[in-house]
């Protein structure tokens, strides 16, 4: 098993249901625990974190500290990386992985209708203005650009060292 890089972190202030439904959204994540910082919340939200989350870290610094708490929880956590998101809000498990290409040729389906060879497809010779008032012809490939200058040739030898 590959060692975790990432932690969750959530900062909250007076959103204990929003927090609880976010923290059962990011339960199904492999970066675990997350880190839960409360900052100084009235409404119950640490209390019921310890209850019903007992798995989450849950810091409480006793005064509402912002987005400071974010810097808190960072400087807490063991993981490189920490990934950051709001009480409102989670992360998304990762998708999982594409499966393996297989090596067996497809069969070969039927042509479609729509590239039979009774398909043509025509383009216009009508001159268009082109670049400084000067007539083209879209179908002509060379008035498509302006032309540049020939780079110069050079000569391509294989040299061979004898030692």
């Amino acid at each position: 098993m590959t060692e975790a890089r990432t932690t969750v972190v959530v900062i909250t202030h007076d959103r204990r249901d929003d927090l609880l439904h976010t923290l059962d959204r990011l339960a199904g994540l492999p970066e675990r625990p997350p880190v839960v910082v409360d900052n100084a919340s009235s409404d119950g939200t640490a209390r019921a974190v310890r209850e019903l989350r007992p798995d989450v870290r849950l810091l409480t610094p006793g005064r509402n500290l912002g987005a400071v708490g974010r810097n808190l929880a960072a400087r807490s956590i063991t993981t490189p990386y920490p990934a950051f998101c709001d009480d409102d809000s989670w992360w998304a498990p990762a998708p999982s992985p594409a499966p393996p290409i297989s090596r067996t040729p497809a069969p070969a389906s039927p042509p479609s209708p729509a590239a039979s060879s009774s398909t043509r497809i025509r383009s216009s010779t009508r001159p268009t203005a082109g670049p400084a008032g000067r007539s083209r012809t879209p179908s002509s490939p060379s008035s498509a650009c302006p032309r540049l200058p020939e780079a110069p040739q050079r000569a391509s030898r294989a040299r061979r060292y004898v030692g």
